[in-house]
């Protein structure tokens, strides 16, 4: 609760009588005013300022941590696909040797082939020459 003080109450319950106001006294009044009021512009325009600054600083970082998820999803996704990049790399190295390994054998088998048919030729040859020819 406010309380009054002896003079605060003296001062209200006597009205004082206005003193005349000198020229000297009242540009000096005038200028001090203006200068309050320049100085309260000032802060008021400084104030705004601070608030312009505060709210660009929170759109920027508002849209740093946008961009910083952005790439931390786009690094996880890289990182998906260099692993799997990796795994189709060694599947294909497994594919070549697997196809190297066909081709081989296919080689082999053609090779055994042409002998067994030298062979049946041969004896054919033989056959016939033993059947007809000999006789």
């Amino acid at each position: 609760r406010f309380r009054f003080t002896p003079l605060a109450r003296a001062l209200v319950a006597r009205p004082r009588q206005a003193e005349p106001v000198s020229g000297r006294c009242l540009a000096s009044m005038s200028a001090g005013g203006e200068q309050l009021l320049a100085a309260d512009r000032q802060i008021e325009e400084a104030r705004r300022a601070l608030q312009e600054a505060t709210r660009a600083a929170t759109d920027t970082e508002r849209t740093a941590n946008g961009a910083l998820k952005d790439l931390h999803s786009q690094r996880e996704a890289i990182s998906r696909v260099t692993g799997q990049a990796r795994d189709i790399q060694a599947g294909g190295a497994g594919a070549t040797g697997l196809l190297a390994r066909l081709s081989r054998r296919l080689k082999c088998r053609r090779a055994i082939l042409w002998i067994l048919i030298v062979l049946m030729v041969a004896m054919v040859i033989l056959v016939v020459y033993f059947l007809w020819i000999k006789k």
